[in-house]
């Protein structure tokens, strides 16, 4: 039995989803979870360190249908895709922990989504880091050769797939965390990865200043709340750069101003589903804001101070009445180490899960043997 965490967004969360699927199957455990929902991969820092990957076999990685989403409305770039998904990648291994990364397509056609630049970068870095991967996109290519239907017919919106391909998803992976074995082969690997620091502005603001706490069954949010009009002083030390902010976008009605070397509004008022009193979102930053300084200050802005990047789902108006954000932390980068260290190889020397599982004696069940034959999931309680 092989042990796995888990980083991801809704897909990874969702009761239909494929790691609900998983559990169910049985067969491997669970052990940790980082999961917040519209969650890319810029999320990571905030959510997990080091000691998230210890003691466990594999952490299957989950970003890349909401990284393709802020990058195609401007939000994120393809350069900070490849700094987070290093920054994944090299602190699972150096924790002795496999990354598997699961790369879920939106349900656009096929033929638009092979050219996609950023499911063209994934692939392009994990061939690079010789990683672990589960290409969705193999899995419903061969679903709908066998069905004849389209992919819009196996997900239930543009970004979640539905129960039965979420079920195929599961099936895949349950049958490769069984195929999967250490070998004796050790491969020696080197990088330069990015240093990130978590500013916890509870922990940085002065005590007059509300604080505000926040609970859900995946993430705990102790934060404040900063009003309209007011500076603060976050003493940070130099960074190079500030990557991007956790806020409760339930309660941000206004915008944030970051003044270190420079002035820069960033949207932190952003669209929300209604009924939330708390929902958690990491808003990141694509221009670069260095500071040479051992402090910079934050502000809340209003209407007249135009944002120098929209975000996705950002507020085209503010509300009147309410004149605050809630934010946790700030993330800034500090530097870049370079890394050298001995991971054991897997066996079969195979990175996709796909191809994998076609050859494993299991794979009888996969979908495109026989798509009347649905694995039996035990629901989870």
């Amino acid at each position: 039995m092989a042990t796995y965490n888990v980083i991801g967004q809704s897909n990874t969360i969702l009761q239909e989803g494929f790691i609900s699927k998983l559990i169910g199957m049985g067969g491997h455990q669970l052990s940790r979870s980082a999961r917040m929902g519209a969650s890319p991969s810029t999320a990571t820092p905030f959510l997990v360190d080091a000691s998230f990957f210890s003691g466990v076999d594999f952490c299957l990685v989950d970003t890349c249908v909401m990284d393709f989403a802020l990058c195609e409305n401007g939000s994120f770039d393809l350069f900070y895709v490849g700094e987070y998904l290093k920054y994944i990648g090299h602190l699972a291994r150096m924790s002795g922990c496999e990354p598997v990364f699961i790369i879920i397509p939106s349900s656009t056609h096929l033929d638009r989504i092979s050219i996609n630049p950023v499911y063209n970068y994934y692939m392009s870095l994990l061939a690079d880091g010789g990683y672990l991967y589960f290409d969705v996109r193999d899995l419903a290519r061969s679903v709908l050769e066998k069905s004849g239907g389209k992919l819009d017919d196996y997900y239930t919106d543009p970004s979640h797939p539905g129960p039965q391909l979420s079920s195929d998803i599961a099936n895949v992976i349950n049958i490769a965390l069984s195929t999967l074995s250490l070998s004796d082969e050790f491969i020696f690997r080197t990088d330069t990865v990015p240093v990130y620091k978590r500013l916890l502005l509870p922990d940085l603001i002065p005590a007059c200043v509300e604080r505000v706490e926040h609970e859900s069954s995946l993430l705990q949010f102790r934060g404040v709340k900063l009003k309209e009009r007011h500076r603060y002083k976050i003493h940070s030390g130099p960074f190079e750069d500030l990557s991007g902010f956790l806020i409760n976008s339930a309660a941000c009605f206004r915008n944030l101003k970051i003044i270190t070397d420079q002035e820069y509004v960033v949207t932190a008022s952003v669209k929300m589903s209604q009924g939330y009193k708390f929902f958690s979102r990491v808003i990141n930053i694509s221009r670069k804001i260095a500071n040479t300084s051992q402090s910079f200050e934050i502000e809340v802005v209003g209407r007249d101070e135009t944002p120098n990047e929209l975000k996705w789902g950002c507020q085209k108006e503010l509300d009147s009445d309410n004149n605050f954000i809630e934010i946790s932390e700030i993330l800034v980068r500090t530097g870049r180490q370079n890394v050298g260290y001995l991971t054991k190889r897997f066996a079969p020397h195979e990175s996709n899960l796909f191809r994998l599982c076609s050859q494993a004696p299991a794979a009888e069940s996969l979908p495109g043997g026989d798509l009347n034959r649905s694995c039996e999931i035990k629901q989870q309680e």
